[in-house]
């Protein structure tokens, strides 16, 4: 939340700051002094966490790296930690790909794909390992020189978890869960 504020507080870099290369100079005088954005000068690199899961008692980290002006690859794993003396247990590690159709990977819309590995468990029952395929769609904005938010919706679909596992989690027989991102964190 912190982030959140300062990121509104922080300036961004002026025009004075930025290098010499990255003026266009089409024009006469000072006023065609416009800056245009170099492939040095982007961030290439987001590690974030979700504010919303960790309300919860759920911690999650997602690490995104540019792939190319529209691409990302990235990390992200999700730990639960039991509250009030329960022995609930979550774990996921998914890696993830983001398509930004705006040619500003890191920054605005994106379409997302995740595929991982997640087991769920408590002193009844353990869900074992089962595969999870799920899509987002979401907008990244670069908030000041180093900071980042990020929000998304999406779904994810459990594969190879069987109806049991379903039952005793309490799920009401859905077979895809619903996903809700708040993200917020660095870009270097």
């Amino acid at each position: 939340m912190l982030a959140l504020l300062l990121a509104g507080i922080l300036p961004a870099t002026a025009t004075a700051q930025l290098p010499e290369s990255s003026f266009d100079r089409s024009g006469a005088g000072d006023r065609s002094r416009v800056p245009t954005p170099t492939v040095q000068s982007e961030r290439r690199h987001a590690i974030t966490g979700n504010l919303i899961l960790g309300l919860a008692g759920f911690y999650n980290v997602e690490y995104e790296r540019r792939l190319g002006a529209r691409t990302t690859w990235g990390l992200a794993g999700t730990l639960s930690v039991s509250r009030a003396g329960g022995d609930y247990a979550y774990r996921t590690a998914k890696g993830l790909f983001r398509f930004y159709p705006k040619g500003t990977a890191l920054r605005g819309p994106f379409l997302g794909f995740r595929v991982g590995v997640s087991r769920v468990s408590d002193s009844r029952y353990d869900t074992g390992r089962y595969f999870v395929l799920g899509a987002e769609v979401g907008h990244t904005a670069l908030r000041g020189q180093h900071f980042v938010s990020s929000v998304g919706v999406g779904a994810s679909r459990p594969i190879g978890m069987d109806r049991e596992a379903w039952r005793h989690l309490s799920l009401t027989g859905w077979r895809t869960l619903p996903v809700v991102r708040l993200n917020i964190g660095v870009t270097f």
